[in-house]
């Protein structure tokens, strides 16, 4: 696929809980010369995340730089290439989804639909959350030989996937997610809301449920729990607060969301960001 010197790559479209086509790949280069000719899917969604150096990719007739922090995205059926006039020594990943099964119940066809949308952006930045899922999905490969491992590994997939959607939609509120009315208007609540303790029971009667049904149909439509959500979304905000405005205040920030603490909110910032909202604050401030 590329000219790297080691390559490794699965199919695990037959594992169990993993209802539509999946391949996982890594290629690692060890010397910056090589050629790369050109490649076309037909069918599939390639995502690719760089794990080392920067990868100076062609869709089409447009050049796309991919960085370590980013994922690049190759809709089906787009001819794409390495340039390697300026490929650096470097190490990426990728993952191949498709074809795409018609939407219906499952959360992660939904999911994939999303990312398969023409609209949206081509690079956007992910959290780290993102590569530590795709790492265990792909090392979870070679333990799949039970229905333990297999659900494992969709787990993982999953995870890894649903995030990549969340980030997406993050980078462009423009990218529809097919969500119901219901849990549509949960959500549009919660963004309103966000300064606010946003319980469970308030998101269901925002969406006209019991707490009962709203939780059922808001894990089957997202993935996750609401209470996981709404965390999630709160430190999400958080970052694009912290990043956009260096000098805004941590503690500031943390009660402007609803958290009871700058302690309590380091802890649930460091648990999905991956560090703490002062190692964010450094790296921003150095850049």
């Amino acid at each position: 696929m590329f000219p790297f010197s080691e390559q490794t790559a699965v199919d695990i479209a037959s594992s169990e809980g993993v209802n539509c086509r999946v391949l996982l790949g890594r290629y690692k280069s060890l010397s910056a010369r090589g050629r790369a000719g050109g490649r076309r899917h037909t069918r599939l969604l390639t995502l690719v995340l760089p794990l080392k150096g920067a990868f100076p990719f062609v869709l089409g007739e447009t050049a796309h730089q991919v960085r370590p922090g980013q994922v690049l995205r190759i809709l089906p059926d787009t001819p794409y290439r390495l340039d390697t006039s300026t490929l650096p020594r470097g190490e990426l990943a990728w993952m191949m989804l498709g074809p795409v099964p018609p939407p219906g119940r499952d959360s992660l066809p939904r999911a994939v639909e999303v990312l398969a949308d023409s609209r949206g952006p081509v690079v956007w930045r992910v959290p780290a959350q993102v590569q530590a899922s795709w790492e265990a999905a792909f090392g979870l490969v070679k333990d799949a030989r039970d229905w333990i491992g297999e659900s494992l590994l969709a787990h993982a997939l999953a995870e890894c996937v649903f995030l990549l959607v969340r980030s997406f939609h993050a980078a462009d509120r423009t990218v529809p997610v097919a969500y119901s009315r219901r849990v549509g208007r949960a959500l549009d609540w919660l963004d309103a809301h966000l300064g606010e303790s946003c319980t469970v029971a308030e998101l269901a009667r925002a969406a006209g449920l019991s707490e009962r049904q709203f939780h059922g149909v808001f894990r089957s439509e997202t993935g996750t729990t609401p209470r996981d959500f709404v965390l999630r979304r709160k430190i999400e905000h958080a970052r694009a607060l912290l990043e956009s405005n260096p000098a805004c205040d941590i503690t500031a920030v943390a009660h402007a969301l609803g958290f009871s603490s700058s302690q309590y909110f380091a802890t649930v910032f460091r648990r999905y960001q991956g560090m703490s909202p002062s190692q964010l604050r450094h790296g921003t401030c150095t850049r």
